[in-house]
């Protein structure tokens, strides 16, 4: 494949990029990680199956729910400017 082949190509998948959900994209990346994970460790020997390696994983990262989003949007309490009288 020559290059101006390929750049289109590139070209092509940015434009289609925007019409993915980022609910889609995010899914797909978190599975990425934890395939990732997984295959990685059993190359080093690790014998924990993919679910044990999912657990771990959200044990550490847990995936962020929708209403986790929304929380984290509004400022807290030690965000909140204070007012001084």
């Amino acid at each position: 494949m020559d290059y101006d082949k390929l750049k289109q190509k590139k070209e092509q998948l940015e434009q289609e990029k925007s019409a993915i959900p980022l609910e889609k994209i995010l899914q797909k990346q978190r599975e990425f990680e934890i395939e990732y994970a997984h295959n990685s460790t059993a190359l080093a020997g690790n014998s924990l199956t993919l679910e044990q390696t999912l657990a771990v994983l959200d044990a550490v990262d847990p995936p962020q729910q929708a209403h986790q989003k929304e929380e984290d949007s509004s400022p807290s309490e030690e965000e909140t400017p204070q007012q001084t009288m």
